[in-house]
């Protein structure tokens, strides 16, 4: 038997005389960036023993997708850009579009939405970490949404005479 001992603060679940219990940092400990914890043995005929493991704690990932936006179905290309802390990049994907995207592994990129999106009238965007060294990849999503098309009529062409210097419109948007 023994127990678990931390130089920091997290605690222990479901408690330090477990021997596969889970460490969980503490705010403060994560500040710090890294925990010592020991093992120490406990209820034998022997000194006891003691091992330590050093915990290093990263700081975590994120990831921003940027801002909802809305585009023009005459003037469909999206420009995104995308940041990443903590990660080396990030790749863009969408789970319901069929648009392209200009290079999918660049923060930077543009979209293209595809008919079909455009008829959908909305699409999700999502930036996914890349390279993300022993921490979890974590994903931050945006609506790209498609405004339909306008449809303008000025009215019909008319002619006008020099003496008369009134012309009525009749349009519509």
């Amino acid at each position: 038997t023994g127990y678990w001992a931390a130089s920091g603060s997290g605690t222990f679940t479901p408690d330090s005389t477990d021997l596969a219990a889970l460490y969980t940092p503490s705010p403060a400990d994560t500040l710090t960036g890294s925990v010592l914890l020991t093992l120490t043995t406990t209820g034998m005929n022997c000194s006891a023993i003691s091992d330590d493991v050093s915990l290093t704690i990263l700081p975590g990932i994120i990831i921003n997708a940027g801002p909802d936006q809305s585009v023009c179905g005459n003037n469909r290309i999206a420009t995104l850009a995308g940041t990443v802390v903590s990660a080396t990049g990030g790749a863009w994907s969408t789970p319901d579009g069929s648009g392209v995207f200009a290079d999918d592994s660049s923060l930077v990129t543009s979209y293209t939405p595809s008919d079909a999106d455009t008829g959908l009238g909305q699409v999700t965007l999502v930036l996914t970490s890349s390279g993300n060294g022993p921490c979890v990849g974590v994903s931050d999503s945006m609506i790209l949404t498609i405004d339909r098309i306008p449809k303008v009529y000025a009215g019909d062409d008319d002619t006008l005479c020099s003496n008369n210097d009134t012309v009525y419109l009749v349009g519509s948007v």
